[in-house]
């Protein structure tokens, strides 16, 4: 396994790892069925926030209830963005894990 320096601190960073971290931080476009998916997750989120609203007294633990339930959206949007691929062989482009292994060959 190629091993990657960086510079300034001598650690090291592994190729699974730089896969991982471009993964991570890299637009992931959705594929047909994710939108549809997304919107049901936010509609589920944005009823449960209102449940939240009317049922608790304004105040720090409302505020940090409303920042985790965002939390839990995106984390759920992100677990489909970035753990699913397009089975289309024709286009390898939205093929994600296909195009980080081949990147810089």
């Amino acid at each position: 396994m190629k091993k990657i320096h960086l510079p300034v601190s001598g650690y090291v960073l592994s190729e699974a790892d730089a896969l991982e971290l471009e993964n991570r931080f890299t637009y992931h476009a959705p594929l047909p069925d994710q939108t549809i998916r997304y919107e049901a997750l936010r509609a589920k989120a944005l009823e449960f926030a209102k449940a939240i609203a009317t049922n608790c007294p304004k105040g720090r633990e409302e505020a940090v209830a409303f920042t985790n339930l965002e939390q839990s959206l995106f984390w759920a949007n992100a677990a489909i963005a970035r753990n699913e691929y397009s089975e289309q062989p024709e286009d390898s482009s939205t093929d994600r894990v296909e195009k980080f292994r081949n990147k810089g060959q």
